[in-house]
């Protein structure tokens, strides 16, 4: 029956109906392709730029304890390593702006580093962009501001419940 209708010119309804479902199919796994391989590349781009954000501030770190313990070695050869790999490190974007000493709190998602100052005006929308900030806590952390007034220390966080020293060590960044 099949052979009749193709060979008396053009292919039947139900074929027809059959090679479009297969074309759909097989562009819905395309698409669907496309789109996973998207979201993988933008996920791995993020794990390297919060790797590399890592490895500068592992640098800094690390220069600043070697210029702290460099009692045993020639304190001029110690502090002028120390110094330029410290110029360098610091001179990246990232680190621009940040001062020596003082404390920040890092949104990852943001990219950005917010002094006591800038996180005493953040909304509950910018409070969530901080790794281990959700909303419950960025909620608890406004009530907290609208009853007690801005933060005098990043460690005020800690009279919030829910935020002890190993939750707020892992926002708080000091730059050395």
């Amino acid at each position: 029956m099949l052979k009749k209708r193709i060979s008396k010119g053009g292919f039947s309804i139900e074929l027809k109906a059959i090679l479009f479902l297969i074309v759909l199919v097989i562009g819905l796994i395309i698409t669907r392709s496309y789109n996973y391989l998207q979201k993988s590349a933008i996920i791995i781009s993020e794990q390297v730029t919060d790797i590399s954000q890592e490895n500068e501030l592992s640098l800094v770190i690390e220069a600043s304890e070697l210029n702290e313990n460099s009692s045993n070695i020639s304190s001029e050869d110690t502090s002028e390593a120390t110094s330029e790999v410290l110029s360098e490190v610091t001179s990246t974007p990232i680190f621009e702006n940040l001062v020596s000493g003082q404390e920040y709190i890092y949104s990852k998602s943001l990219n950005k580093y917010y002094t006591l100052e800038e996180f005493n005006t953040l909304t509950l929308e910018q409070l969530t962009t901080i790794t281990g900030i959700g909303e419950v806590t960025a909620k608890a952390i406004l009530d907290y501001r609208e009853k007690y007034g801005n933060f005098v220390m990043f460690s005020d966080l800690m009279n919030i419940k829910g935020i002890g020293e190993k939750k707020l060590a892992k926002w708080v960044v000091k730059i050395p």
